[in-house]
């Protein structure tokens, strides 16, 4: 009998936005964060405030997607979390431009205007900086950006490079590579796995699989009621089977680039094979004419190289 999917796929960006960006679902996106940061005692975060996806159009129109959800905590922390699909070379750089730009986008006119009001004067100079709080950014990657790494989620910031001090506090960056999670439901024991097996395979999952990864996280559950397609309209399911189609549609393509370059690649070691083979039958003849005797422009004449004379004294001058 065919399993019956009632859940979609969360790494789709209308879902990925559905479970953590709603407004009625912040307890999610913070149970989330703090899980996979591990911010744990006075670290830990207990409010957060969504923050509008604003877009400059000119980068909007350079890009396939927007940052997935943007918010700031009650505890001076800015966090971008992105769920990116297809692999792009210049992911990481993306990744950066964006952190400094939400760290940069704080001192507008009216959040000056704002701390200057609720001062009740002019801020100094240093006052303004102050305003600037630090930038967390949350990747969940559909593919393998560090090849030489092993674990499931690494973690970056700046270090001092010979004490490895964490001085500079502005940015921080978390990489969740979900190719790398390999385990089965008896095997999530913790609550990262939990959510990598829901961001991973939650459309398969069956009753029986979401009874074990809810019994002790009811979190995870509230995630699942998110990707129950039954409790989607039809004007959202409709955009949800867009984005797929543009998803599908996208790995296709890296798809054919892969076989074609694979395919150019056998070629091309098929003509070079080819190519060695025949120069070594000439190198061959070439030297047999000469050990019958035969002078080099006759050789050359012979065995018809461009050359001529300068490409048998070469093969020649090589024994």
């Amino acid at each position: 009998m065919p399993l019956i999917r009632k859940f979609l796929n969360p790494r789709n960006d209308k879902a990925f936005k559905r479970v953590f960006g709603e407004e009625r679902n912040k307890d999610i996106l913070i149970h989330f964060i703090n899980d996979i940061l591990d911010y744990k005692g006075k670290e830990k975060i207990v409010h957060v405030e969504l923050l509008p996806l604003q877009q400059d159009p000119k980068i909007a129109a350079i890009r396939r997607s927007i940052v997935d959800v943007s918010c700031e905590t009650s505890d001076g922390k800015k966090l971008i979390i992105e769920m990116q699909v297809n692999k792009q070379k210049s992911y990481l750089k993306r990744a950066e431009f964006y952190a400094v730009r939400a760290y940069g986008n704080q001192l507008t006119e009216e959040q000056i205007e704002k701390a200057e009001k609720e001062k009740g004067d002019k801020l100094s100079h240093d006052e303004t900086y102050q305003l600037l709080i630090p930038v967390v950014f949350i990747a969940v990657l559909n593919y393998i950006e560090f090849p030489d790494k092993k674990d499931l989620i690494s973690l970056h910031s700046t270090r001092d490079e010979k004490t490895n001090e964490h001085d500079l506090k502005t940015f921080r960056y978390a990489f969740v590579e979900l190719p790398r999670f390999k385990k089965d439901i008896s095997e999530c024991t913790s609550i990262v796995d939990k959510w990598c097996y829901f961001l991973k395979r939650a459309e398969s999952t069956t009753p029986e699989q979401l009874n074990l990864l809810v019994a002790n996280d009811p979190i995870i559950g509230r995630a699942y009621d998110e990707l129950n397609k039954y409790n989607w309209t039809e004007e959202e399911f409709r955009i949800y089977e867009d984005i797929q189609k543009v998803n599908l549609d996208n790995q296709a393509a890296d798809a054919c680039k892969f076989n074609d370059g694979k395919a150019e690649g056998k070629a091309e070691g098929k003509a070079e094979g080819k190519a060695e083979g025949k120069a070594e039958e000439r190198r061959i003849m070439i030297l047999g004419m000469h050990e019958d005797g035969l002078p080099k422009e006759r050789i050359a004449t012979i065995a018809k190289i461009a050359v001529a004379v300068a490409e048998v004294e070469k093969i020649l001058g090589n024994e």
